[in-house]
C-alpha cells in the first residue's frame, strides 16, 4: 500500500503485506498497516512485489537459484520496499551462488537485517542497485560476487555499520561502484575490483550536514579503472563532513588528462589517511 505523507510533507509512504481474502470490493491483510494510508493521501494498492521476500526470520540459506525479471513489462520497484530478493527484520541470512538479471529494481536489497551473508552470485542489468544493505543493517558480508550494468554496485545506505565488501567484480555501472553514505560507520571496502562505472569507482555521498556521512570507514587494496570515455568520472570521491576515512594500497587507473580526479578528497572532510595508493595513467 502506497500513499503520501500526512500534514502536507513530501513523499509517499509504504507499507508492506500479504494480501490473504478478497470480498467484492474489500481486501484482507495479514497484517495491520502502521501507516495512515488515507484516500485524500492517494492511497494505492498494488500487487507489485519481490520474487523471493524475507520477511522476520532466522537462519535461513539459500542457494544455487536464477533468478529472471522482465525489466521491460514490469513498473520499476522501490529497493527499499522490494527487490528480486528482498529482506526486512531478518537475521543470519545465507544467500550463495544465486544469479540475477533483468529486474527493474534493486537485485537484493534487505532493510533492518543482520548478519546478512551474499557471496558468489551473479547479478547482471538491473534497473537500479546490486546490493543494498540499508535501515540499520549490520555487520552484512558481501564478497567473491560479480556485479555489472546496474546503477550503482554496492550501496551502502542508512546506518549500515560494521560491514564487509571484499573481493567483488564490479563493472559497467551507470553511477557508482560502490557508495557509502548516510551514517555508515565501521565498513571495510578491500580486494574489489571496479571497472568502468561512469561517476566513480568509490564515492561517499554528500549528506544535509556532516554528522550524518559516512565515517570510519577503510578502502584498501581496490582496483579502479576509470573509463576513458567519462571525463567527469573518478577513482575515489570522499565529499564534505567524512571523518577519519583510511585509503590505503588502492590501484586507480585513470585517462592521464584526468589525473586530477583519480582520488578527489574534499577539503572539509576530516582526518583522511591516504597510504600507499598508486595512480596510473592511461593513455
Amino acid at each position: 500500500i502506497s500513499s503520501n505523507l500526512i500534514d502536507g510533507a513530501d513523499g509517499r509512504q509504504h507499507s508492506l503485506h500479504t494480501i490473504v481474502g478478497v470480498e467484492e470490493n474489500r481486501i484482507y491483510l495479514d497484517t495491520q498497516p502502521r501507516m495512515s494510508h488515507w484516500v485524500d493521501g492517494k492511497a494505492i494498492v498494488t500487487s507489485m512485489h519481490s520474487l523471493v521476500e524475507m520477511r522476520s526470520v532466522k537462519g535461513v540459506a539459500i542457494r544455487d537459484i536464477h533468478i529472471r525479471g522482465n525489466k521491460a513489462e514490469n513498473d520499476w520497484l522501490d529497493g527499499n520496499y522490494g527487490g528480486a530478493i528482498f529482506m526486512r527484520d531478518s537475521e543470519d541470512i545465507l544467500i550463495d551462488k544465486v544469479s540475477v538479471t533483468n529486474f527493474n529494481g534493486d537485485a537484493m536489497s534487505w532493510q533492518t537485517c543482520h548478519d546478512v551473508t551474499v557471496e558468489h552470485c551473479a547479478i547482471n542489468n538491473v534497473a537500479t542497485l546490486g546490493l543494498h544493505p540499508g535501515t540499520g543493517s549490520q555487520r552484512p558480508v558481501m564478497r567473491h560476487n560479480e556485479i555489472h550494468h546496474c546503477k550503482d554496485g554496492i550501496y551502502f545506505c542508512w546506518g549500515v555499520n560494521d560491514g564487509l565488501a571484499e573481493s567483488n567484480q564490479i563493472s559497467n555501472c551507470e553511477g557508482n561502484g560502490i557508495s557509502l553514505g548516510h551514517r555508515d560507520t565501521e565498513n571495510i571496502v578491500r580486494h574489489n575490483q571496479v571497472i568502468d562505472c561512469l561517476q566513480a569507482g568509490i564515492y561517499f555521498r554528500p549528506e544535509r550536514c556532516a554528522e550524518k556521512t559516512a565515517h570510519r570507514n577503510l578502502i584498501e587494496s581496490n582496483n579502479i579503472r576509470c573509463p576513458v570515455e567519462a571525463p567527469d568520472a573518478c577513482g575515489i570521491s570522499v565529499v564534505r563532513g567524512v571523518e577519519d576515512v583510511v585509503l590505503r594500497n588502492n590501484r586507480i587507473e585513470i585517462a592521464e588528462e584526468h589525473r586530477e580526479k583519480a582520488i578527489v578528497i574534499d577539503e572539509t572532510a576530516v582526518r583522511t589517511v591516504m597510504e600507499n595508493n598508486e595512480i596510473i595513467g592511461l593513455t
